[in-house]
């Protein structure tokens, strides 16, 4: 199954969330953590999924409190994108996929 992902970078205040519109949706990728497992990546920060519609920064050692959600047809609906550390650098390949720097 091909999941067609989307992404918005945004800055808010530590908390807050950012409701997605169609007009704002901008595709964004699904890459694999080293154990494997899928995460969503937004401006070269990744979310872990931890539940169909909910995924948290991967950042858990620093508590970080970024989260977004999607919805059934894996559209992000809600962002909050505020990270306490900052991005990792990524390079997507002509084949499409992503690495990290």
């Amino acid at each position: 199954m091909d999941i067609k992902v989307l992404y918005l970078i945004v800055k808010c205040n530590l908390g807050s969330w950012l409701q997605i519109t169609d007009a704002d949706n901008v595709p964004y990728d699904v890459v694999k953590s080293q154990k494997g497992k899928k995460l969503i990546l937004v401006g070269g920060y990744t979310f872990a999924s931890v539940s169909s519609h909910t995924w948290i920064c991967s950042i858990r050692k620093l508590n970080c409190k970024a989260k977004l959600k999607v919805d059934s047809c894996g559209r992000i609906v809600l962002i909050n994108n505020a990270h306490n550390h900052p991005a990792k650098k990524y390079m997507k390949l002509k084949s499409g996929q992503v690495i990290r720097l």
